[in-house]
């Protein structure tokens, strides 16, 4: 099976104070849910290894849907993606930060085929002990 792609980088803040940034590109809806999941259990297992030596960041290309700062939460439901990019950032305390109000940018970056719904799928994740470093 192949791996899920991505890419790391260690910061050194301070003595003994690192960061650690790793940018994602998970698979598209074309892949299997099984796959998904082997993928994002990746992402689990590199949280797990560098969480605890330092402040963990992860941005990319995620290819779920959650709901924008933009969305209507009450008109929005999670597909089994979603769920499951969702219950990995609130496993680990993680945040996207491009969904929340107080950042500026892009409100969509995926636009279907089809000309359906345009949705955010790429986030820029921090832990949320950091996110008072969020400006």
């Amino acid at each position: 099976m192949q791996q899920p792609k991505g890419l790391g980088i260690k910061l050194k803040i301070a003595t003994r104070k690192y960061a650690f940034i790793f940018q994602m590109y998970l698979p598209c809806s074309n892949y299997s849910t099984s796959y998904n999941e082997h993928c994002v259990e990746t992402v689990e297992n590199v949280v797990c290894s560098y969480s605890a030596q330092g402040s963990v960041f992860f941005l990319g290309d995620f290819n779920s849907e959650l709901p924008g700062k933009n969305c209507n939460i009450a008109n929005f439901s999670l597909d089994m993606r979603g769920r499951i990019l969702s219950n990995l950032l609130s496993e680990f305390d993680l945040i996207p930060v491009n969904c929340l109000p107080l950042c500026f940018g892009a409100e969509f970056t995926n636009v279907p085929y089809s000309y359906g719904r345009e949705t955010l799928i790429d986030y820029i994740c921090v832990e949320e002990i950091n996110i008072q470093n969020v400006f």
